[in-house]
Parts: structure tokens; sequence; C-alpha cells
């Protein structure tokens, strides 16, 4: 009798073990791939700054910083973006998390955010998760200067030249955000 109670003790004893031993190792992995992701949007983040020192005179941003966000901007960030990582194709690279995007903020320091989508293939903000409370949790002020002021707004949509020889540049939204990786239609969808 002794040793069926001893052996169920030390059975129960290892899958107890066992469980903790799971737990630890997937919130180091966890832990890891967001680290990697966080390494990674800062590289983006530097990316799209040497494209707008690079690209002073083809006005990829207003004097105070905020981007100009038209399809051939669109396309010279993209590529300095890929270029700068040397990831070896013609895409920004998603999180490696899935049911994640990048997003970059307007204005300058360009902040690069990864956010949860609502439906695959669509840049589209999930609402559901995305609050402002995750928002300041997960990209503290001192970090992401941008991000905790308010909620991100996903730009859908390119801003004309003309609107800017218009003196309308001042219009842009602050904190809007614009999707850097979707997959099929570049970083919008329509």
């Amino acid at each position: 009798m002794k040793n069926k109670g001893s052996k169920f003790i030390r059975i129960f004893t290892i899958l107890i073990i066992i469980g903790i031993l799971y737990q630890v190792v997937s919130l180091y992995y966890l832990k890891a791939k967001d680290e990697r992701d966080r390494t990674l949007a800062k590289q983006i983040e530097k990316a799209v700054s040497l494209a707008i020192a690079k690209n002073v005179t083809l006005e990829l941003a207003s004097r105070g910083g905020r981007i100009y966000w038209s399809k051939e901007n669109e396309e010279v960030i993209k590529n300095e973006i890929v270029s700068s990582l040397s990831v070896g194709q013609k895409e920004v690279p998603k999180p490696s998390e899935k049911g994640y995007y990048y997003y970059m903020y307007l204005e300058s320091p360009y902040t690069v955010i990864k956010l949860p989508y609502k439906m695959e293939g669509y840049p589209n903000i999930d609402t559901d998760i995305v609050t402002l409370d995750y928002i300041i949790e997960k990209y503290p002020k001192k970090e992401y200067p941008q991000v905790n002021d308010e909620m991100p707004s996903l730009k859908t949509d390119y801003d004309s030249w003309y609107s800017y020889y218009k003196g309308k540049a001042k219009d842009l939204k602050k904190n809007s955000i614009v999707c850097l990786n979707n997959i099929s239609k570049g970083w919008f969808y329509e």
C-alpha cells in the first residue's frame, strides 16, 4: 500500500515540476519574441529617420517632422526600410507574433509599434483589444513619447500633394498611424 501511495506522490510531483517548467519556458519564449519585435521596430524607426534625412529635397516631411503621406513618399520610405534592414525581400518584415502588424506614427520620431489587427490581410486595429489602457501598458510614454496621449487613429489613404500647396498640411491629425506591411495592397487597404 505504501508503495502505491509514494508512487502516486512521485508522479504527481513530476507532473507539477513539468507544468512549472512549461510555464517558465513559454513565458521566456513570449518575452524573447516581444523583445525581437521591439528591436526590429527600433531598427525600422532609424531607417525611417534616415530616409527623411537622405531625401530632404523631396519634402518627405514638414518642418515639424510630420510625414507627408503620399504614394511616392511611401515608396521612398519603404525602400529605405528594406535596404537598411537588409532583409532580402521587398516587404517590411512583420512582427514575429501572429495577429500583429507594424504601425508607424506620422510625426517625428516616427514611433513604430505593433498592434493586433481585426482581420488578416487588412490593417484594421482590433479595438476590442487595443484600448487606451492597453496602449499605456504596452508603450510607456518615456520610451514611446507619442503613443499614450490618446487612442491612435489608423490612416487609410494617401494625402494629395495638392493639399500641401494649398496650405492644409497643418490639418493632418496628430497621432495618425499607418500600417507598414499590409500583405497585398501596399500599406493601406482600399
